[in-house]
């Protein structure tokens, strides 16, 4: 019995020497262009406002339901709004569904519409009404650094970046746009390898923006 407690000590001291060794050879068998294993980073968003503006220019009042992007049925209303004509409102930056009633004793439905994210705009009449938007812009990620990087985003409270939103790893020259970005996050830019090793980060990185890694 004690042989072979000294055969499983041995075995196990040789086993983690072994893992040492080959994780130390990996990073230093992987060259980096950049001076002291950093990258450089730089970050583009749109001057745009916090808010987006719904502004009713229909000529009758309408009542507005505003919808979760997620929410492709629009069945759980996030917010919602009786405006008149050329009356507004405004409210937090992101991507939302929207229906579109006239008020009645049981309201009629005027219009729905797609993902929109940047201002909305409401024309028409008691014939019919449009809503007008775009999607808001993808965060986009644009790596100029001579060999493959890895980028890993995190909620803006996650303090430890224990659990990623999303990864990916990219070589030089490639753009990478990342559809759902909260309004606020956090990314890593990682070397890949059998212990991704840490280049950089960003906190409170809004959502909108070019990030050039370089």
């Amino acid at each position: 019995m004690k042989n072979l407690l000294i055969s499983l000590i041995v075995i196990a001291v040789v086993g983690l020497g072994a893992w040492y060794l080959l994780s130390r050879s990996i990073v230093i068998d992987l060259p980096f262009p950049t001076k002291h294993d950093q990258v450089k980073v730089t970050i583009t968003r749109p001057d745009i406002p916090n808010t987006l503006r719904i502004t009713n220019k229909a000529d009758l009042a309408l009542k507005i339901q505003m919808f979760n992007a997620a929410d492709k049925v629009r069945l759980v209303p996030r917010a919602q709004w009786t405006l008149k004509p050329n009356q507004s409102v405004t409210y937090g930056r992101d991507n939302y569904r929207y229906k579109v009633f006239k008020p009645a004793l049981f309201d009629k439905l005027m219009a729905t519409s797609d993902v929109i994210g940047s201002d909305v705009v409401l024309e028409g009449n008691k014939n019919g009404v449009r809503i007008t938007g775009t999607p808001k812009k993808l965060v986009t990620f644009i790596s100029e650094v001579d060999e493959q990087v890895k980028v890993c985003t995190y909620n803006a409270g996650d303090f430890v970046q224990a659990i990623p939103l999303q990864c990916w790893t990219f070589g030089p020259g490639r753009r990478i746009s990342w559809d759902g970005a909260p309004p606020t996050f956090i990314f890593k830019v990682f070397r890949p390898q059998f212990l991704d090793k840490p280049l950089a980060m960003e906190s409170d990185v809004r959502d909108q923006s070019d990030i050039t890694i370089h």
